[in-house]
C-alpha cells in the first residue's frame, strides 16, 4: 500500500473510519431479501473529457505514459486485464467492438458485416490491406487461425476463451476478406466476444510467453521491451487509421505515489490509476482528469466453497451482511464510486430491482456465524489480494473491521500478481479473495461464461448440480423470455449460496498534463490511443 495514502488529508482519516466500521450497526436487508443492484438510482460515474483537452494537436511527438503494470502481460495477447488497458488499445485491435453501454456494434478491422435470416452465421468483410506490426497478413485465414489460437492449450487462459467455445461452432475463411462465424448460439450475443478479441498474429503467441514482442494490429508497434521499466511503441503506419503521434514512451512505476511524482516532474504526460487523493489534488491543480463510467469493473469478495470455513453459505452470506459499501465509498473512493449491492447493474435485463436493498447489517451477521458453528469466533480466515493493490487493501481493512465485531476473523495474504492469478483462476487459495469482477454489462449470458468468478469451473469452487443444470440451461435458451426466467433463476441461486459478491463499482482514473489533447475513453474505457497527440 501506498504509505503516504492515510496520511494526507481525508474527509475521513483512517481513525475516523476504522472507529466507525467497529461500531454496531444493522441495515435495512434481511436474510430473505438481500441486495442485487446498485444503490441508489443505479448510475454509474460519467466518462469526462477535461475543457480544452480536444485542443488541436500537432502531428508527431512521444507520449510519455506512466502504470504500474508491465509493458506486456505474460498472458497476452487475448487476457483482459485492467492495469494493461492503455497499452492494450495501443498494440491491439477488434474486428468489432462496443464503444456505448447501449451494445452497439462498431466497426474496426473489420469494416462491415452480415447475419444470415435466422442469425446462426455471421460473416465479417475485413478492411482492404490490413497487415500485422510484422508485415505478416492480416486476412480472413489469419482470423480463422487467431480463433482457433483462443482455445488452444498452448495459449494464455483468458477470459474471451469461453465465449469463442460457447458462442461460435466454427470459423471458414469466404475468400481473402470474408470470414464466416457459424454461431452455436444466434444472434447479438456474438459481439460480446468480439469486444474482447484483441487480434494478434497467432504465429506470435509463444514469443510473447517468452517475453518478446507481441505482433499485434493496432496503432502502434512495440519496439523495445524493457523489463521491470516498461518499453517503447513506435506509430504504425500501415494501420488502417494512422495514429497522431510518433510512438509512446511507457514507463512501469513500482507504486502510484511513484506516478504522481513522475506526471509533476514531467516524466510522465499521462498517468493510470492514482489514488483519488492525488486525482483529486492534481484536478485542482491544472491537470486534466478523466474518469471512466465504470462499465468494466467492480471490486468483489470471493469465497472458496470446498474451504474449511467457507464451505458452509451461512458463512458466506455472513460476510456479504459485513460490508459497509456505503463507508468503502466514501473513505476510499471519495464518493465517487458506487456501492453494488450484486452482480448485475441496474441496466442490465438480469437486474431485479426487490434485491436492491443495503445488506449491511452486523446483527444478521452475527446470527449466521453462530449458527454455523462459531459461537467464539472463526479461525482466522486469509483474504489472498494482489501485492500492488493499494485500493483492495484499503477495501479490506474496512471489512475486517466490520467482520471481527460478527465473529469473523479475517487476515489479509498479499500476494505477488503471477502468484494471485495462478491460484485465482485455479481456485487453489485456503479462504477468500478480493479483486476486480468484470464483463456484467454485456449481454447477461455472456458472464456465465466469460467471468472467472461464475463460469464452469470458476475461482470460487462452486459447482452445485443446480447450478450446473443452470448453466446447460442457459446454454439452450433461444428465446427472451426463456432468458429472462433463467436469469432470475440465477439471482435466486446467488443470493442462496452467495458465493461471490461486490462491493463498489470502479471508476477508474488517467491524469495528464496539459500536453496532451483528444485523449478520451469510450463507456467500455477503452483509450483513444490512435487520436490522442500532444501540443
Amino acid at each position: 500500500m501506498d504509505s503516504n495514502y492515510w496520511t494526507r488529508r481525508r474527509p475521513v482519516t483512517r481513525r475516523r473510519l476504522l472507529g466507525a466500521a467497529v461500531a454496531t450497526g444493522t441495515g435495512a436487508a434481511s436474510l430473505a431479501l438481500v441486495g442485487c443492484g446498485s444503490s441508489g438510482n443505479g448510475k454509474k460515474a460519467a466518462s469526462t473529457t477535461p475543457t480544452g483537452s480536444t485542443a488541436a494537436a500537432v502531428r508527431g511527438g512521444t507520449l510519455k505514459v506512466g502504470g504500474q503494470a508491465a509493458l506486456v502481460s505474460p498472458n497476452a495477447p487475448y487476457n483482459y486485464d485492467g492495469p494493461y488497458i492503455p497499452n492494450i488499445y495501443a498494440i491491439w485491435d477488434n474486428l468489432i467492438r462496443y464503444d456505448s453501454a447501449d451494445l452497439t456494434p462498431v466497426a474496426r478491422l473489420a469494416k462491415s458485416w452480415e447475419f444470415n435470416g435466422d442469425k446462426t452465421e455471421i460473416t465479417l468483410e475485413l478492411r482492404p490491406g490490413l497487415t500485422y506490426h510484422s508485415g505478416a497478413k492480416l486476412d480472413a485465414q489469419s482470423v480463422v487461425d487467431g480463433f482457433k489460437s483462443l482455445t488452444d492449450p498452448a495459449t494464455p487462459v483468458s477470459q474471451v476463451a469461453g465465449v469463442a467455445k460457447a458462442y461460435v461452432d466454427s470459423v471458414a475463411a469466404v475468400d481473402p476478406t470474408h470470414a464466416k462465424f457459424t454461431l452455436k448460439r444466434p444472434g447479438d450475443l456474438i459481439f460480446d466476444m468480439f469486444e474482447y478479441w484483441y487480434v494478434s498474429n497467432p504465429a506470435n503467441i509463444a514469443a510473447i510467453k517468452a517475453g518478446q514482442a507481441p505482433d499485434g494490429s493496432g496503432p502502434f508497434k512495440v519496439t523495445a521491451i524493457k523489463p521491470n521499466q516498461g518499453g517503447t511503441l513506435a506509430k504504425f503506419p500501415d494501420y488502417y487509421d494512422p495514429a497522431v503521434l510518433d510512438g509512446i514512451d511507457y514507463k512501469q512505476m513500482p507504486n502510484q505515489a511513484s506516478m504522481a511524482v513522475a506526471l509533476k516532474s514531467g516524466d510522465a504526460d499521462i498517468i493510470l490509476d492514482p489514488t483519488y487523493d492525488d486525482s483529486e489534488t492534481l484536478g485542482k491543480s491544472g491537470y486534466d482528469v478523466y474518469t471512466t463510467k465504470s462499465l468494466i469493473g467492480e471490486y468483489n469478495f470471493g469465497m472458496n466453497t470446498k474451504g474449511e470455513v467457507t464451505k458452509d453459505a451461512r458463512l458466506r452470506k455472513a460476510l456479504y451482511h459485513c460490508v459497509d459499501r456505503q463507508r468503502i465509498n466514501d473513505a476510499v473512493f471519495l464518493s465517487k464510486a458506487h456501492p453494488m449491492n450484486c452482480l448485475w447493474p441496474s441496466s442490465s435485463p438480469a437486474y431485479e430491482k426487490r434485491y436492491d436493498a443495503d445488506p449491511y447489517d452486523l446483527a444478521e451477521a452475527k446470527k449466521l456465524v453462530e449458527a454455523a458453528g462459531f459461537s467464539n469466533g472463526t479461525p482466522d480466515l486469509e483474504v489472498m489480494i494482489g501485492s500492488s493493490d493499494a485500493t483492495n487493501l484499503q477495501i479490506f481493512n474496512i471489512i475486517q473491521a466490520s467482520a471481527k465485531q460478527a465473529g469473523i476473523n479475517l487476515k489479509v495474504n498479499q500476494v505477488d500478481p503471477t502468484t494471485f492469478s495462478s491460484q485465482f483462476t485455479k481456485g487453489a487459495y485456503p479462504a477468500c479473495f478480493q479483486v476486480r469482477f468484470g464483463f456484467n454489462a454485456l449481454h447477461p449470458d455472456t458472464l456465465f461464461v466469460m467471468n472467472f468468478q461464475v463460469r464452469l469451473p470458476n475461482s470460487e469452487n462452486f459447482d452445485t448440480p443446480e447450478y450446473q443444470k443452470f448453466q446447460s440451461d442457459i446454454a439452450a435458451a433461444k428465446t427472451t423470455d426463456e432468458r429472462k426466467a433463467l436469469y432470475q433463476a440465477f439471482n435466486k441461486i446467488w443470493d442462496d449460496e452467495m458465493w461471490v459478491f461486490l462491493t463498489v463499482s470502479q471508476p477508474d482514473q488517467y491524469i495528464a498534463n496539459k500536453k496532451v489533447k483528444n485523449f478520451s475513453l469510450n463507456d467500455f474505457s477503452a483509450p483513444s490511443m490512435a487520436k490522442v497527440g500532444l501540443s
